[in-house]
C-alpha cells in the first residue's frame, strides 16, 4: 500500500502502508529516518537538480524521483557532503566573528573619537582660531556667551565694537589656548 501525504509513523503502520512519496518541502532526515526504520520506504519528488538530490543522498531518502534524470546521471556522489555538528559549527563560528567585527568596529569608533576631545559647539567655536580671523573668532565667541542666557543684560552695540578693536590675543605665550574679555556684566 503507498501513500502521497505526510503521515505519522504509527499511523502508517497502523493502515499497512509500505511506501511514501513525498515531496521534498515535506521532507525532514528526522522523519526518513523514522520511516526508513518501520521499513517504509520513501520516494522524494520532484528532484530536478544536483545540488537537492545531493541532499536527499545524503538525508538518506532511498529513491527520488526527477524531470532531469540526465541531471542526476551525473552526480556520482553528494556535492556537498556535511554533517550538521559542521554545519552548527561553522554557523557558529561565522555569527561569532561577525559580532567580534561589530564590537571592535564600535571601540574603534569610540577610541577615535576620544581623539577629538570635546566635540560640542563650544569647544569647537572657542578652538576655530586655526580656521578664521580673530574677529571673526570674537563674534562667534560673543554669540555663544550671549546666547545661552537671555535674562543677563547685553553690551550696547558701541562696547562689542569697542572689545574688536582692542581685542587681546587668543594664545598667551605659553602657546596654551585662553579666553580674554573685558565684557562686565552688571
Amino acid at each position: 500500500m503507498a501513500a502521497n501525504e505526510k503521515l505519522p509513523v504509527k499511523e502508517v503502520k497502523q493502515r499497512g502502508i509500505t511506501s511514501l512519496t513525498l515531496h521534498y518541502s515535506k521532507v525532514h532526515p528526522k522523519d526518513i529516518e523514522e520511516y526508513l526504520a518501520n521499513n517504509v520506504s520513501v520516494t522524494v519528488y520532484p528532484v530536478n537538480k544536483a545540488w537537492l538530490y545531493s541532499i536527499m543522498w545524503c538525508s538518506g531518502v532511498p529513491s527520488v524521483s526527477s524531470d532531469a534524470p540526465q541531471v542526476l546521471r551525473k552526480v556520482s556522489y553528494p556535492i556537498w557532503l556535511m554533517s550538521q555538528n559542521a554545519y552548527k559549527f561553522i554557523w557558529m563560528a561565522s555569527d561569532l566573528v561577525s559580532l567580534t567585527t561589530v564590537i571592535g568596529i564600535f571601540c574603534f569608533q569610540k577610541w577615535r573619537m576620544s581623539d577629538a576631545q570635546h566635540c560640542n559647539a563650544e569647544w569647537i567655536v572657542l578652538n576655530a582660531v586655526r580656521c578664521h580671523s580673530n574677529r571673526d573668532v570674537n563674534v562667534m565667541k560673543e554669540k555663544l556667551l550671549f546666547s545661552g542666557d537671555l535674562t543677563m543684560e547685553l553690551p550696547s552695540p558701541e562696547e562689542i565694537s569697542q572689545q574688536r578693536t582692542e581685542a587681546t590675543p587668543f594664545f598667551q605665550a605659553d602657546s596654551s589656548p585662553g579666553f580674554h574679555s573685558s565684557v562686565t556684566m552688571s
